[in-house]
Formats: C-alpha cells, structure tokens, sequence
C-alpha cells in the first residue's frame, strides 16, 4: 500500500485509534476510515480537516460512540441539544455529549445516524448513512465486502474505505480536480480492477467510462 507523509491531523489520528482501533481487527469490521483520511493513507496528497469514519450499522455507530467518551462533551459544560426525530443535520457546533453521543435524521430518502468529537483540536466523526440513492462509500462499507487495510505509522493496518469507492464518490459530487489528485494517486500506488468496477457500478454509464478513460490515458501519459 502507499502511503503519503502524514501531517497535523496524524496526532488526532493517533489518539482516535488508540480507541477504536482493536474493534477493527474482528470480522466484520464494525467501521471503516473514510475522507480524506482514508484517502491520505492510500496515496493522495490531501491534508484532512476532518476525520471520518463509516460505520456498517446504527449499532457500529453507537459502539464507536461509547470508545470515543472521554471527548465527548462532559456534564458540567454546556450542551447544544439536537432536537430528536429531526429532518435537518445537526449544526457544526453539536458535538457528542452525555446527553446525545449519536444523532439521527432523515431527508429526502436518506437516513444518517451520527457522532462527532474535538480530539486534539480536529474533527473525529463517525456516520451511518442509509439512502435509496446511490451512494459508492455505502457499498465499500458491507459487513460482506472486502477490507482494504492502510499502513499508518507502521505498526497499525487500519481498515480503510478503498481508494476506487472514494473516486467514485468524488466524481459523483462532480469534484473535477479533486477527482484528479485520486486518479494520479492510483496511477502511482495501484488500484484493484475488481472493486474499481464495482465502485463505477453506481455512477451512471457516462460518468463511470469517462473515469476508466481518464485513468487510462493517466497510465498511458505516466
């Protein structure tokens, strides 16, 4: 697997698996890295402001809740309380507290179950999302698919959303140059054929050809 050099964002890292990190090494694997996290640990030149993570189930995401209680927010500060059975996410200032460490709401055919947590002055999150509509991470993050592992500081392989499904959701947002740095970061560490196209499965044809032309012609410019 390649790695690129870590940044600021690795001490928080660093901490956050020192939590949920041993779960992980059971089948299945109850939550995935995702992001730009994920990303920077296959070979992507990305500095992440927020650490993401997806959960397989409401149940994984309430499980990494119950590691993550020394940040969450204690009883003594106080709270933003998200209003219980909303149809709107909550604001960036809602962070898990002993009151509500994971939140739920739907819109529009989508569903998402949610933590967030202030580790070393970055962003740690963790999310459950389940939508009628396309959604590539969501068919990475299966108890029955297969787990992609990324080396970090050597001495953790740490379960990863892989690379292909993370293409796939970013030309699904229409993030042209972001799309870009991944294309040339599977150019230069590999990429598996099998799960690339399991990951274009859930793009339209269009978009889906226009990516394996575009890392085609990147093999053939390398």
């Amino acid at each position: 697997m390649c790695v690129t050099r870590t940044g600021r964002w690795a001490e928080s890292l660093r901490h956050t698996l020192r939590r949920v990190y041993d779960p992980t090494t059971r089948t299945p694997v109850p939550w995935l890295l995702s992001g730009d996290a994920a990303l920077a640990l296959q070979g992507v030149d990305v500095e992440p402001d927020v650490i993401e993570f997806r959960a397989i189930s409401p149940f994984a995401a309430a499980y990494f809740a119950q590691f993550m209680k020394p940040y969450e927010v204690p009883a003594n500060k106080a709270t933003i309380i998200y209003r219980r059975g909303g149809n709107v996410p909550p604001s960036e200032s809602w962070h898990s507290n002993v009151h509500q460490r994971i939140v739920a709401w739907s819109h529009a055919g989508r569903a998402c179950w949610f933590g967030r947590w202030l580790v070393d002055g970055a962003t740690v999150q963790v999310s459950y999302v389940r939508s009628v509509y396309s959604d590539p991470v969501a068919q990475a993050v299966r108890p029955e698919a297969e787990v992609r592992r990324a080396s970090f500081e050597g001495n953790l392989d740490v379960a990863v959303v892989p690379i292909e499904f993370l293409l796939a959701e970013s030309a699904a947002t229409n993030d042209a140059q972001f799309t870009r740095r991944i294309l040339h970061a599977m150019r230069s560490c590999g990429y598996s054929t099998d799960l690339l196209r399991s990951a274009l499965d859930v793009l339209p044809s269009e978009k889906a050809s226009r990516l394996t032309r575009l890392l085609e012609f990147s093999l053939v410019a390398g």
